[in-house]
């Protein structure tokens, strides 16, 4: 099929005597009497990885369709021969958005999840010496279709430039969560980006039970599960949750808990400090159990010498103690006493 016609002016040339050239209008244009295609594969010149922005931007030997690109082939590594590294670290892209025109410089929007792994990974994508790209052909193609010349993981292209992470990061949310039945309860704490949870220090958290003055308890001795992630981890203290549970109704709610981080109380991969909120974020949810139980309703039986506990919420049967509990004739615990002579013990384990 032709599509490359040409038109020209009387006043494009002239021969040697002087005469100009025939024209030809744009209505009478020329078709080509030999029109050889483009069958040359682009190729990548440079790439640019700026983690500030969370851009991949490419640049080719000729345009290319950066709706046709396939963000999914894109490898990053962190040495030119993977082979001959192996313990070179690497992230294959999940995904990304090309910028939808024809050029030979398309930008690739990387998803978060993407720029959180390789956050992760202190030896990917820190500087130009650890950030190589390697693709197969196909990835891309030029404006007739060619395919771009594949880039081997065992001949990778060094990145010209990487700009580096300068966003401080902040806290997104938080739960507080109980697993099980019983202790441990965990504050798990997310942020905006990948952190370093070895950085964190406890006293910078502070729980409340509402954004504006009320209680306050800063952690003293609970400590953070060691990873590189968006989301930290920190174990609470049998010190630190006897203390919020003694500061109803903090911890006990969602409505009632609140966590406030103090500026630098953790950094990014970039050791970059934690930049505070203005005010205290509300937990997304609590599922941990800091509601103490009480004592409902009690049936003594004199004939049996039973007396049958009726509890607000289940407990555990092992921690039951019939010590501390006393039985008189009065609400004000003045009057005759009603305990047996013998002491109380525990004869059930259906409280």
């Amino acid at each position: 099929e032709t599509n490359g016609y040409i038109s020209i002016t009387r006043q494009a040339c002239r021969d040697r005597q002087g005469n100009l050239i025939v024209g030809i209008s744009n209505g009478s244009a020329l078709p080509p009497s030999n029109l050889i295609v483009d069958s040359v594969a682009p190729t990548l010149f440079n790439f640019t990885l700026d983690i500030n922005s969370n851009a991949l931007i490419l640049t080719f030997s000729e345009p290319v369709q950066g709706a046709l690109l396939v963000t999914t082939g894109l490898q990053l590594q962190s040495n030119k021969n993977k082979t001959l590294t192996p313990a070179a670290a690497s992230l294959v892209l999940t995904g990304g958005t090309p910028s939808p025109i024809v050029s030979n410089i398309i930008s690739v929007t990387l998803l978060l999840s993407d720029i959180n792994t390789l956050k992760q990974n202190p030896k990917l994508g820190t500087s130009v010496t650890t950030t190589y790209l390697s693709f197969p052909a196909g990835t891309a193609k030029d404006t007739n279709n060619n395919n771009i010349t594949a880039v081997t993981a065992d001949n990778a292209i060094q990145a010209t430039v990487v700009i580096a992470d300068t966003v401080n990061p902040s806290l997104v949310s938080f739960q507080l969560t109980m697993p099980s039945t019983t202790p441990p309860v965990y504050l798990l704490l997310t942020f905006s980006e990948t952190v370093n949870a070895s950085s964190l220090n406890i006293g910078g958290i502070t729980l409340t039970n509402q954004t504006m003055g009320g209680l306050l308890y800063s952690l003293m001795t609970s400590q953070a599960v060691p990873a590189y992630s968006t989301v930290v981890n920190v174990t609470l203290s049998s010190a630190d949750l006897r203390a919020i549970r003694s500061l109803p109704p903090l911890g006990q709610t969602v409505s009632t808990t609140y966590v406030s981080l103090a500026n630098g109380a953790i950094r990014d991969m970039a050791s970059l400090p934690l930049q505070a909120t203005g005010s205290p974020i509300q937990a997304s949810a609590v599922t941990a159990d800091l509601i103490p139980p009480t004592l409902s309703t009690y049936t003594y039986d004199k004939n049996l010498g039973l007396l049958v506990l009726t509890f607000s919420e289940s407990i555990q049967a092992s921690s039951f103690s019939p010590v501390p509990i006393t039985l008189n004739s009065s609400s004000t615990g003045a009057g005759q006493s009603l305990c047996p002579r013998t002491p109380l013990t525990k004869t059930s384990a259906s409280l």
